[in-house]
């Protein structure tokens, strides 16, 4: 990793994860934190072109916004929601969805290698509360 991937990341950490903070903020209509395992993509051979072409915020908050939206369609989703989510916390790695202790955890591979749908997503959480 160097310095242009270094400045793509914090670029995309400024621009973008406060923005889908307060989307999510607005959906929800309760504080969601958002942060992500920023050397799993720093560290990814392909992460100037991943930022420039795949665009995470559309790949992974875009999707998990999607998600937040269908279910917080109503009260009563945003208050099962309330309870349980604090924090969406998201891995550019192959893998799971997860929830635990408060923390949403999407591992996506931003490469390729297995994105989550917004679909996949919302059925994982309502599943969850």
């Amino acid at each position: 990793m160097g310095l242009s991937e270094k400045r793509a990341v914090q670029s995309l950490k400024e621009k973008i994860v406060k923005s889908f903070e307060n989307e999510a903020k607005a959906v929800c209509g309760f504080n969601v934190a958002i942060d992500a395992d920023w050397a799993s993509l720093e560290n990814h051979q392909d992460c100037i072109w991943i930022i420039e072409n795949l665009k995470p915020q559309t790949e992974w908050f875009d999707k998990a916004k999607e998600a937040l939206k269908a279910i917080c369609a109503d009260e009563l989703g945003k208050g099962a929601l309330k309870d349980k989510l604090t924090k969406i916390y998201f891995i550019n790695a192959s893998g799971d969805l997860s929830l635990k202790a408060g923390t949403f955890t999407i591992r996506s591979a931003l490469d390729g290698g297995g994105i989550w749908g917004a679909e996949e997503i919302q059925s994982f959480l309502e599943k969850q509360l």
